[in-house]
Order: structure tokens, then sequence, then C-alpha cells
């Protein structure tokens, strides 16, 4: 190889490794401004969204409730429905004494896949399948059982209000809109007051860059901007972030001095990363 050629490829490949650490590192915001494909939103279509409608926000999958079942020795449950956005679905169960099987019944009436193959009764355990629709179980056992099932999205969550959040004494303490740090990070953070004196730290049309390990923290940093703003200074873990976007709820650990905390942060303890944060302006 020439030599004019071994210093141009040479000097290209240095350019292209600058690159990959100035991405890797969200120098000057570039990986925000160009998220990794796995980040993007998928059609509008796919979560419910009117046709048209632009594109919809997509979350870390998620389990969401679909139905709590019970009975005493054979079966056939009640129906539930699956439905089509779902990922997978899967049955958490219990049983006193003996053993537990359970089969799906498709809207067909065909039998599915055995979902929980026999099995004996002890601690509390987890079958899976990936069929969708109107369902119900056809459960083998010898002894009284319950059975949760829950569906696998991908969709925001949404919560309403707890109870309490509109009643007299309610109020809304302080609040900020969320903005990225280390990742991407938009909607609004509000703290609320209890009328029986409890807190709830409620995200509003919330997204952040999907990661697992996510939680959400009370910093003592009145606007953090950078990860190393808030390694260090006093923080208390509120929750696990379960969802990556939508609209959530999370009770503050009682005996917390909020009068000391001025902001919020997403943080991931796994990659030790400010993902986002918000000023909890009063």
């Amino acid at each position: 190889m020439r030599p004019a050629l071994r210093q141009a490829l040479g000097g290209l490949v240095l350019i292209v490794m600058a690159a990959s650490a100035a991405y890797a590192n969200n120098t000057a915001g570039i990986r925000d401004a160009l998220p990794p494909p796995a980040v993007r939103a998928a059609p509008a279509e796919s979560n419910g969204s009117p046709e048209g409608a632009g594109p919809a926000l997509r979350s870390l999958p998620w389990w969401q409730p679909v139905a709590q079942l019970r009975g005493n020795g054979d079966a056939t449950t009640e129906v539930f429905d699956v439905g089509p956005e779902a990922i997978q679905w899967r049955v958490t169960w219990t049983c006193a004494a003996g053993r537990f099987a359970a089969t799906p019944l498709l809207g067909s009436g065909k039998r599915g896949r055995e979902v929980v193959p026999e099995t004996p009764c002890g601690e509390q355990d987890q079958g899976y399948a990936v069929s969708s629709g109107s369902l119900a179980l056809d459960v083998e056992a010898t002894g009284s059982w319950t059975a949760e099932v829950e569906q696998q999205v991908d969709v925001p969550k949404v919560e309403p209000l707890l109870p309490g959040m509109q009643t007299p004494g309610a109020a809304v303490l302080s609040g900020g809109d969320v903005y990225g740090v280390d990742r991407t990070g938009s909607g609004r953070v509000e703290l609320h007051r209890l009328p029986d004196g409890s807190h709830v730290l409620r995200l509003v049309d919330f997204s952040v860059s999907i990661n697992s390990e996510l939680e959400v923290q009370l910093s003592t940093v009145p606007a953090p901007r950078s990860t190393a703003d808030v390694v260090g200074p006093a923080f208390v873990s509120v929750a696990a972030l379960e969802a990556t976007a939508g609209t959530m709820n999370f009770v503050v650990p009682a005996g917390v001095d909020l009068a000391r905390y001025r902001s919020v942060v997403i943080w991931c303890e796994v990659t030790r990363n400010a993902y986002a944060a918000a000023v909890l302006r009063r």
C-alpha cells in the first residue's frame, strides 16, 4: 500500500473513532439529536393512535394487569382479553397443595400451548405465552389456587390522579419541566401534598430515553445539568421507573424532608448516569 494511501486511511480511522467517542459521550448533545433506532418512535397506529397523528411515544416494555383469577381444583376461568399490542403475556400463580397446570383456551375454542406445565405447588411461579385476543385458562389443580394475568406492552403508562389528589386540602406544592441531562427527556413533574400529609410525585406527559434500571430521585441540587452535578450531593430514591413514557404517580417515602430537595432526577444506577431532570419551582 502506498504511504500516502496508508496515511489517508489512518486519518479516516481516527476520524471515525473520534466521532464514535463523541456520540457515546453525547458531546454537544449529538446523541440526543440523533438517537439510536431503538429509541425512535414507532408508527402511531401501532398503539391505537389515530392514523396520521404522527409518531407515537414508545416506552420501555412494562407489565400491565389484565385479570385476577382464583379457584379451587379444576376450573375454566372467566374470559380475559390480551390486546393486539401485547408483546407477550404471563401468568403468575400460587397454589396451596398438590399440583397446578394451565392451558389457554383461544377464542376459536381451540386449546393453545400449555402456559403452565403440571407443576408441584410451592412458591410463586410464572408461565409465559404470546397468543392474543379473548382467552380463558383451563386449570388443572388439586387444591385452591390464584393466578394473575399481565400483558407486556411498550405503550405509555397512563395513571389517573390518586384518591385525595383533588379533594379539599390537597395542593400542588411545586413543579417544573423535564429536560435532558445525559439523555433526552420531556414532560412535567408535579409535587402533590395530600390531605393526610403524604406526598406524591406525578410525571405528566413524560418521556425519557429508553433504558432499564432507571429510577426517580429527589436531589438537593437546584438545577442539575450533568451527571457530575448530582454525584455527591444528598438525594433520596423515590421509586423505580417501570415505564419510560406516560403519566405516572410515585408516593414519596414517609419521613422525607421535602424542604431539602430542589429537583427531580431520572437516574440509572447501572451506568451511573443522570438521564433527565426537572427543577421543583415553588
